[in-house]
């Protein structure tokens, strides 16, 4: 990369924009897992990715979530499953 910086102001500011836009887009998604309730969260990961709560433990689920393995648990166990 440090190449192509050097070779061209171009590929830097490319690179500039894209790092920008992809720190954006993080910060975007930390800050809406931030404002959802932990029902929000266990609906939208079960949309966007099923396969974790297939894969990983409830422990390590509920980690990903951001939530207690407990609170999980009682979203579970309310019919959010």
């Amino acid at each position: 990369m440090d190449a192509l910086y050097a070779t061209s102001l171009k590929w830097m500011t490319l690179s500039r924009n894209i790092l920008n836009t992809q720190l954006i887009t993080v910060v975007q998604r930390v800050q809406m897992m931030q404002r959802l309730t932990a029902k929000e969260k266990y609906e939208l990961m079960k949309k966007v990715a099923p396969i974790y709560e297939e894969v990983l433990p409830n422990y390590q689920y509920a980690t990903v979530l951001g939530i207690t393995p407990q609170s999980l648990s009682r979203i579970k166990n309310k019919g959010g499953h």
